[in-house]
């Protein structure tokens, strides 16, 4: 249920606020939400494809693949999204 109102606050209020500010911070928002969203959905797809978290489910990664999965995707959520944000406020500061 959470996961739903996470999607909600992100594209709904949130987006229209951006929406409101300017055109540039709206189109930088909308590639944030969608780079953020994929990986946001990624975690549980791992966890209900592995053997190992989730043996009912159909065991299509075994432990070391659900083990690079989850080394794999902090780096993404975290240090690639933090460079990309660090870099569309910079090219919004330039249209700007």
């Amino acid at each position: 249920m959470v996961f739903l109102g996470v999607f909600y606050l992100v594209w709904g209020p949130l987006r229209e606020m951006a929406k409101e500010t300017s055109d540039v911070l709206a189109r930088s928002y909308t590639t944030l939400s969608a780079y953020i969203s994929v990986f946001f959905v990624l975690y549980p797809t791992v966890w209900y494809l592995s053997e190992t978290i989730y043996p009912a489910g159909p065991g299509i990664f075994g432990a070391f693949e659900t083990s690079v999965a989850f080394v794999i995707l902090p780096f993404f959520c975290k240090q690639a999204y933090g460079f990309l944000d660090m870099y569309l406020i910079h090219e919004a500061e330039e249209q700007m």
